[in-house]
C-alpha cells in the first residue's frame, strides 16, 4: 500500500464520520447546489424577489472564495439566465413577513393573516 492509498483511506473515513455526525441537520447540506436552490438556503435567499442575488452572495461569502460566480450559476439554474441589473429590477419586492427561518419556501411565504385583516 502506498502513502497515497493511506491518505485516501483516511479522508474516506473522515467523510463518513462527518456524514453520520451531521444527520440531524438539513439532509441536502452535503449538496450545496440543492441546499441553496431548493433547500433551506433557498428560504434564506428568497429567490425570485428583489435582492436575491445579494442575499445569496452574503450567505455564501464566509464559505466560498468567489460567491458571486457561484450565485450567478445558481441564478442561471433557476431562471435560465445570469442576474443582470434589468432582470433584478423587474423582480417583485420581498413580501413583508417573509420567514427566513422556515423549513421550506412555501412555509416562508406570509399567510393572509400575516398581512393584516381586511375586515370592515
Amino acid at each position: 500500500m502506498t502513502g497515497l492509498d493511506d491518505v485516501v483511506r483516511r479522508y474516506e473515513a473522515a467523510a463518513l464520520a462527518l456524514k453520520f455526525d451531521g444527520q440531524d441537520t438539513d439532509p441536502n447540506a452535503d449538496n450545496p447546489r440543492v441546499w441553496a436552490t431548493l433547500g433551506l438556503g433557498a428560504v434564506k435567499i428568497a429567490w425570485g424577489y428583489q435582492g436575491d442575488f445579494e442575499r445569496c452572495v452574503a450567505l455564501l461569502r464566509p464559505h466560498v472564495d468567489r460567491p458571486e460566480g457561484l450565485c450567478a450559476s445558481y441564478h442561471r439554474d433557476l431562471f435560465g439566465e445570469v442576474p443582470k441589473r434589468a432582470t433584478q429590477a423587474a423582480k417583485p419586492d420581498l413580501p413583508d413577513g417573509w420567514d427566513f427561518d422556515a423549513e421550506s419556501v412555501e412555509d416562508a411565504l406570509p399567510t393572509p393573516d400575516d398581512e393584516g385583516s381586511t375586515d370592515e
